[in-house]
């Protein structure tokens, strides 16, 4: 008695023109950048993200994270951020929102959480042709596929994180083909007029048992 309907978004018609994003970061279109939107709380596990992040500096030295989020832990994070010598590798920026020049100017988008449903943000980034390395938490997994549209990595883990992050800033190729994968299943499977249309059908077959 249960039916699942899935979140939908709206696609975008139109990417922005590249370079909104790394003009703010003072970063040129050759510097790999890597993306990550949420919360700063503790379900995202940051930390691991940042510690990740350390990983991926040490092979990818000129690679950079965009952190777009607010929250509680922020004074957390920073210091974290501080110890872990990330230095200008590493930018906390402030939530906005539109968030379709950063999706347009990252190379994959990341995601850390120790819990989710299924994430508004990771639909977005596929939308605009982002792969994906996330945590396999929850509802994830039925939005990327691992191998296909993305990675997926356990949760807490920053060396597999860090791994799946550099194995795709450093292929360009894949990341390409993982991209367009990633659009493609959201314009079938997770586009704001399906989802409609699931509810629609859902009521109607309620109804019709009334």
């Amino acid at each position: 008695r249960t039916a699942v309907v899935y979140n939908g978004i709206e696609v975008p018609q139109a990417v922005p023109e590249r370079g909104a994003l790394r003009a703010e970061l003072g970063i040129d279109a050759e510097t790999p950048l890597a993306l990550s939107v949420g919360r700063l709380t503790t379900p995202k596990d940051h930390p691991t993200l940042l510690r990740a992040w350390s990983l991926v500096r040490d092979r990818l030295p000129d690679a950079v994270l965009a952190l777009i989020g607010a929250g509680e832990l922020e004074d957390e994070l920073r210091a974290l951020a501080a110890e872990l010598g990330l230095g200008e590798s590493f930018r906390l920026l402030a939530p906005r929102p539109d968030l379709a020049a950063a999706y347009a100017d990252a190379d994959i988008f990341v995601l850390s959480s120790r819990w989710e449903g299924l994430p508004y943000v990771v639909l977005e980034a596929m939308s605009f042709g982002l792969p994906v390395v996330s945590t396999r938490v929850d509802g994830v997994p039925e939005a990327v596929t691992d191998g296909e549209s993305g990675l997926l990595v356990p949760p807490g883990d920053p060396e597999s994180l860090a791994s799946a992050i550099v194995g795709l800033l450093g292929d360009p190729d894949v990341c390409a083909r993982m991209g367009a994968a990633g659009e493609e299943a959201v314009r079938e499977r997770f586009g704001l007029e399906r989802m409609a249309d699931e509810l629609v059908a859902v009521y109607r077959s309620v109804a019709g048992r009334v």
